[in-house]
């Protein structure tokens, strides 16, 4: 018998992301990775929009990421955040990274009905 495929939708918010320079606030957009069977391969599976200048963003893209009670457990999200530079162009490189955070898509299942907060931290960390 096959296992019920499930999916939860996912949306995005920050609060009190880093001013970059004196100047400006931060351009801010998210990109979200998957990695399943616990392999450490993260594949992208979306991006949010961006919205300027704004260190408390509330992102209206929202992800839908499939799963089944037997691989729950196993499936991770990672949320890396970027602020976007004049330049127009999907390389990440070319924008500034920002903070990420991670957790298993078990977690956000089980605190559906509250919302879950995660803090951000740089690469170093």
């Amino acid at each position: 018998m096959m296992e019920e495929r499930h999916v939860l939708e996912v949306s995005v918010l920050a609060r009190g992301l880093p001013k970059l320079d004196v100047f400006f606030k931060t351009n801010p957009f998210v990109v979200v990775f998957k990695s399943e069977g616990g392999e450490g391969v993260w594949k992208e599976i979306g991006r949010t929009e961006t919205i300027a200048d704004e260190q408390d963003p509330r992102f209206i893209e929202k992800f839908l990421v499939a799963f089944t009670f037997l691989n729950i457990r196993s499936i991770g999200l990672r949320f890396d955040f970027f602020s976007r530079t004049s330049k127009n162009t999907d390389d990440l490189s070319a924008h500034y990274f920002m903070r990420t955070v991670q957790c298993q898509l078990a977690e956000l299942v089980e605190t559906i009905d509250l919302g879950m907060t995660l803090r951000l931290e740089t690469r170093q960390n």
